[in-house]
């Protein structure tokens, strides 16, 4: 840890923010995808199926964001799902 040269106090280092990317992988079908994202990031049915046309339409959307222990979960599930995704600490996600 850092100690901060005005106050003297120690400062904790900022954890980064980790980004899910779902990509398209040309096998499931939208509305599997939906299912998926509304049961694993908790979307409602219009946020969950944005996210699955969007990736069809770009290649990847970002669907979940957070910090470490909680995002790690929600990479495994997808991946459970059968769904390919990929975890970055930048909002670009290389394809």
């Amino acid at each position: 840890m850092e100690t901060s040269k005005s106050s003297g106090k120690l400062k904790k280092p900022r954890r980064k923010r980790i980004y899910v990317h779902l990509i398209n992988d040309n096998v499931n079908d939208v509305e599997y995808v939906v299912k998926c994202l509304m049961t694993v990031c908790g979307q409602n049915y219009y946020q969950a199926h944005q996210c699955a046309l969007i990736t069809h339409n770009t290649g990847n959307s970002i669907v979940d964001s957070g910090f470490h222990p909680e995002i790690i979960y929600v990479y495994l599930s997808l991946m459970k799902c059968g769904l390919k995704v990929d975890m970055s600490t930048n909002k670009k996600c290389k394809k």
